[in-house]
C-alpha cells in the first residue's frame, strides 16, 4: 500500500485560518483463502477543507470530507496456495460525502461545552465485469444526521466529562463483496447511540497522567460473519447488540530530557474491559440472545 497526499494550512487573521488537503492510495492485494484465490488493486483519493474561528471563550470548525474508491477484485482457484483458473473479475466504487461542524465553548465555573453535527452519505457500486451481460449494482444508504454533545468540568489537575453521541458505521468494501461472487446490496449500516462518562489529566504533572472512560450502547443491524457449506465467508446483520465498557490508561514519563543520551523514557499500560452481548439475533429457528458478540475480547 502506498499513500501520498499534500496538505495546505493558511491564517487569514488571527482568529480565521483554513486547512486544505488532498490525499490519494493504492493497494496490491492477494488473499488465497480456503476455497479460492482472490488479487484485488485498489485505488483511492479525497479532499477534506476545514474552517477555523477561535476566540478567547469560543472555537468553532465546520468543513466537509470526499473520499471516492476504485476497487478491480478477481477470483481465481487456490490450488495449492498458487493463484489458478479464473472464476469472475468484478469492479466495485465507493463514495463518502462527510460535512460536519463542530463548537468549543468556555462557560463559567471552568465548565467546557462541546457540540457537533455531521453529515455522512455513502454509496457503494459492483458490476461483474467478466460477464458482458452484468448489470450494475448498487447499495446508496439513507443520509445521517450524527450528533455529537459533551460537557467538560476542569478540575486542576484533572477533567471530569460526560458526551452523548450518536454512531454511524457502513459496511466496508470486504463485507458488502466478501470473494463469494455475491454484492450484499442487503447489508445495512449500524447504528447506535453512545453514553460516554470519564476522567482525565496530570496525576504527577509533566510526568504522569491518566485516561479513563466507562461507556454503553445498544448497537442497531450488527454485522456478524458467517461461513458458508463451501467454507466462504459472508456477513450479515444479525439484530441487536447490548454493549458496555470500561477503558484505562496509565502513562508515566521518568526520563524527559533534552540533552542527555538517554533523552525520554516513557511507560504506559492500557485496560480494556468490553461485555457485549447479543440482544436480538436469530439464525433459523434457533435464538442465541445473551451469548458474547463474536470477535469481540472480553479483556485486553
Amino acid at each position: 500500500t502506498v499513500y501520498a497526499g499534500l496538505a495546505h494550512e493558511i491564517n487569514f487573521n488571527s482568529r480565521w485560518k483554513n486547512t486544505t488537503g488532498i490525499y490519494g492510495s493504492y493497494t496490491d492485494f492477494n488473499n488465497p483463502t480456503i476455497r479460492n484465490y482472490e488479487n484485488k488493486y485498489e485505488k483511492g483519493l479525497g479532499a477534506r477543507t476545514v474552517f477555523q474561528y477561535k476566540s478567547a471563550i469560543f472555537t468553532g470548525t465546520f468543513g466537509i470530507e470526499w473520499q471516492e474508491g476504485f476497487f478491480n477484485s478477481g477470483v481465481f482457484g487456490n490450488n495449492a496456495g498458487i493463484r489458478d483458473t479464473l472464476q469472475f473479475r468484478s469492479a466495485l466504487e465507493s463514495r463518502q460525502i462527510n460535512v460536519f461542524a463542530q463548537t468549543e465553548v468556555e462557560l463559567p465555573a471552568g465548565f467546557v461545552l462541546n457540540a457537533g453535527m455531521s453529515y455522512n452519505k455513502f454509496y457503494y457500486g459492483y458490476k461483474k465485469t467478466s460477464d458482458v451481460n452484468a448489470f450494475k449494482e448498487s447499495s446508496n444508504f439513507t443520509p445521517q444526521y450524527i450528533p455529537r454533545i459533551s460537557f467538560q468540568k476542569k478540575l486542576n489537575p484533572v477533567n471530569i466529562y460526560l458526551a452523548v453521541s450518536k454512531g454511524y458505521s457502513a459496511p466496508t468494501i470486504d463485507e458488502v463483496h466478501a470473494g463469494n461472487d455475491v454484492f450484499n446490496a442487503a447489508l445495512k449500516a449500524e447504528t447506535a447511540i453512545n453514553y460516554e462518562a470519564g476522567i482525565k489529566g496530570d496525576i504527577i504533572k509533566n510526568k504522569m497522567w491518566l485516561d479513563a472512560a466507562y461507556y454503553f450502547f445498544n448497537l442497531q443491524h450488527t454485522i456478524v460473519s458467517r461461513r458458508d457449506s463451501g467454507g466462504g465467508d459472508f456477513y450479515t446483520n444479525a439484530g441487536k447488540t447490548k454493549q458496555r465498557g470500561a477503558e484505562l490508561s496509565v502513562h508515566y514519563l521518568p526520563v524527559n530530557n533534552t540533552d542527555c543520551l538517554i533523552r525520554q523514557f516513557k511507560i504506559s499500560i492500557g485496560f480494556t474491559n468490553i461485555r457485549a452481548r447479543f440482544k436480538n439475533y436469530q439464525q433459523g429457528s434457533n435464538r442465541y440472545d445473551g451469548n458474547q458478540l463474536t470477535g469481540t475480547a472480553p479483556n485486553v
